[in-house]
């Protein structure tokens, strides 16, 4: 099963991925907690396909950025 496909199937939380060349996008709008762990967990699965097709992110170059005036700025991690 392709990455897309892979993730198709997981994204069922409203999770939006974009992808250029070697680069990864996904955005989600978060207001509660719940949203936010639902973010977590799409990044939890990513992470662990990555790991397992040897197609590791550069966590160097990860990061969040927050949108909006009232954003709760949670924490996100990409390895465990």
């Amino acid at each position: 099963m392709t990455l897309t496909q892979q993730l198709t199937h997981w994204l069922l939380t409203m999770v939006v991925i974009k992808k250029f060349a070697d680069d990864t996008k996904l955005t989600r709008a978060v207001s509660t907690t719940e949203d936010r762990d639902a973010l977590q967990q799409v990044l939890n699965k990513v992470f662990r396909w990555s790991q397992e097709w040897q197609m590791t992110f550069n966590t160097d170059k990860c990061l969040v950025m927050h949108l909006g005036f009232q954003n709760a700025q949670y924490d996100y991690n990409l390895n465990g």
